[in-house]
């Protein structure tokens, strides 16, 4: 078994490395999509009787395995076979080949003017077909200030979509946060686009100018013969003055960057989370669908606002040059007139301090924030709860992902983001980290150092939740800092921590699914554990439950028996 779980570990890396072009965008829409398929599926799951969850356990078990061997159609598959035993009934042949299907859109970011050729960070020509893209940012964005194109395309093989299909799009605010959050309304809805299933299929152009700007999705409707069934919503995001004001952040973050008195006066953690967030933009800039739907108009807000309040706080503390410099070609500098605007009498508020804005940013909406020590970097995403008063000190639960994850998939999959809506409702700072196969670049300790800079974090009260490959690493990090978690779960998964007998210390809640290949590894933890004297260690299988869904089965448990526990 260990064997087993070594090879696919490997085939996970060979999926997620960075630089393989034209495969990797591909790879990109592929990881996309089965997250998106394991959110719909583990949404039904939640609500399915006993008789319907056994059911899905052999398909979900054969994606799984799927996913390991790198056979992604098949493992996207496997996941609406699951996802339509959860629903308890037989799809029909339409059904089956109409949710086969999804929903390309371009462009992905909406606006103008288009950015300039120059902006490609692989190295490569976006002229160049090999890159995965279909020419120059400005000719993908050309005619982006006023239309989408919409195709409807296969995503595995399946049967023909009956030729009298009617297919109905739909536009809808994004969410701000979790599956189970739903944005308000549009003030003034946009009517839905039609067509039928050959034009869907073909490609057609939908005009958004009276669109304002945010974050969006489109839900494609389609209805056979009075029957409808729905697609996985695709996102795409409306922003206003685009490139310019990406330019405009690139400028003065690189300027910083490159003078040592500047870097000096920005937090680290500032420019780390810039470059984060500016590959990600960049990427949906040159039409790469990324493995989850981001948000790039919340995104580059995030971005202009830390900016502009490094600028104000440059202004109150008489460092002029760092809020005023780099203004160049005319450019209108937007940060430097909220800077500008922000410090009275010297007094820091949420819009001229870093750390007041994104406390107050984070109990709005989930964050993305990179944590740095000098080179080494640990992309994060977080909440914090929205009653918060942002100033006291928060409790916080480390969540680490299996691989082939990020620190998205806490949030977005795991019982479409089951932890994270746990921790927020007992008043907990939630934050997932990434982390490779080779392991973390920094470490618990390290991370929560980082994070301690913007949020005050109640150290007595440190949770640690990880599940597979993310097991194995609170596994690593207990034996490392046994004095620094409360309590911890390793889920579908283990390892052996290196100071194993501290970290008996601590209580454990270990957990696997019978039909789960991370069951060994979970039970030998739990042994370890109990053999070096650990005096709350609990081990628990559920019978028919397989390696994914085995988050979602333990979850109550899990924090249930974090409750539990004092200090």
């Amino acid at each position: 078994m260990e064997r087993q779980i070594r090879k696919c570990a490997w085939c996970v890396f060979l999926f997620i490395l960075p630089g393989f072009g034209l495969a990797r965008a591909h790879a990109q829409v592929e990881r996309n999509e089965l997250g998106k398929r394991l959110q719909r599926f583990e949404l039904q799951w939640d609500q399915a009787s006993e008789a319907a969850r056994v059911a899905a356990a052999a398909p979900m078990q054969a994606a799984v395995s799927s996913f390991f061997s790198l056979r992604l159609q098949r493992a996207a598959q496997g996941l609406d076979e699951a996802y339509w035993q959860a629903v308890g009934q037989a799809p029909s042949a339409t059904g089956q080949a109409i949710l086969a299907h999804r929903l390309a859109i371009e462009p992905l970011v909406v606006g103008s003017p288009p950015l300039s050729e120059d902006h490609a960070t692989d190295g490569s020509s976006l002229d160049d077909p090999e890159s995965g893209g279909s020419g120059s940012i400005a000719s993908k964005s050309a005619d982006s200030a006023t239309k989408l194109k919409l195709q409807v395309t296969a995503f595995y093989r399946a049967e023909a979509v009956p030729a009298n299909a009617q297919v109905q799009f739909l536009l809808v605010p994004r969410a701000t946060g979790l599956a189970i959050e739903r944005p308000a309304p549009l003030p003034a809805p946009i009517p839905p686009l039609e067509c039928d299933w050959s034009a869907a299929e073909q490609g057609i152009e939908w005009d958004v100018t009276t669109v304002p700007d945010g974050d969006y999705e489109i839900v494609t409707r389609v209805t056979v013969d009075g029957d409808s069934w729905t697609l996985l919503p695709s996102g795409w995001s409306r922003v206003a003055a685009w490139s310019d004001r990406l330019a405009a952040l690139e400028a003065d973050v690189d300027r910083w960057s490159d003078q040592a008195s500047a870097a000096a006066a920005v937090p680290s953690w500032v420019l780390a989370t810039w470059k984060e967030h500016r590959r990600v933009l960049e990427g949906l800039a040159q039409g790469e669908v990324p493995e989850i739907d981001y948000p790039a108009h919340r995104l580059l807000q995030d971005s202009e606002a830390l900016v502009a309040a490094v600028k104000a706080a440059a202004v109150s503390d008489g460092a002029t040059n760092l809020a005023t410099d780099g203004a160049t070609d005319g450019a209108t500098d937007e940060a430097t007139n909220l800077a500008a605007d922000g410090a009275v009498d010297g007094v820091q508020t949420a819009a001229t301090d870093p750390v007041g804005l994104w406390r107050e940013r984070s109990t709005m909406a989930d964050l993305w924030m990179t944590v740095a020590q000098g080179r080494r970097r640990v992309p994060l995403r977080l909440r914090a709860p929205a009653a918060w008063d942002r100033q006291t000190a928060l409790p916080v639960v480390v969540l680490f992902h299996g691989a082939g994850g990020s620190e998205n998939m806490f949030f977005e999959t795991y019982g479409a983001g089951g932890a994270v809506q746990a921790g927020l409702e007992r008043g907990w700072l939630v934050v997932a980290t990434r982390q490779a196969l080779t392991g973390m670049s920094l470490d618990a300790a390290q991370i929560l150092d980082e994070l301690a800079q913007v949020f005050p974090l109640d150290r007595q009260r440190v949770y640690f939740l990880g599940h597979s490959m993310g097991a194995g690493q609170v596994a690593t990090q207990v034996g490392k800092h046994p004095d620094l978690p409360l309590a911890v779960a390793a889920i579908g998964g283990g390892g052996r921590p290196g100071n194993l007998a501290a970290a008996a210390r601590v209580p454990w809640y270990v957990a696997a699914g019978s039909l789960d290949f991370g069951k060994s590894g979970a039970r030998s933890l739990s042994q370890s554990l109990q053999r070096a004297g650990g005096k709350q260690v609990i081990y628990r299988e559920f019978p028919d439950v397989e390696h994914m869904v085995i988050v979602q089965a333990a979850l109550d448990e899990a924090f249930q028996f974090f409750d539990k526990q004092k200090k």
